[in-house]
């Protein structure tokens, strides 16, 4: 999602005023930032970003996450992911 900061923060307080409504939690400890660089320098819009809240608990920045299985890096390499595939297919050979 690419938004300026101000529009996350707002976007964060309208999810937590939405989920008290209905009762609802969100687990911000498994909640995480992840800024892109993109490839372009030209394009990037600041090298600090404040930190967010969900509630009362701050979403901890990232350079890479697991995503249905998958490893998402903050410099859109796969290489990790890849690796993890390889040594998983290597270990089903061995046993």
């Amino acid at each position: 999602m690419l938004v300026s900061d101000v529009s996350l923060v707002a976007k964060l307080s309208v999810l937590n005023a939405h989920s008290v409504m209905v009762d609802l939690s969100c687990n911000a400890k498994k909640t995480v930032c992840m800024v892109f660089t993109p490839q372009s320098r030209s394009r990037i819009v600041s090298s600090e970003f404040p930190r967010f809240k969900s509630g009362e608990t701050f979403i901890q920045f990232v350079y890479s996450f697991k995503y249905h299985g998958h490893y998402i890096a903050s410099d859109l390499s796969g290489d990790n992911d890849i690796l993890r595939e390889i040594c998983n297919m290597l270990y089903v050979l061995i046993v």
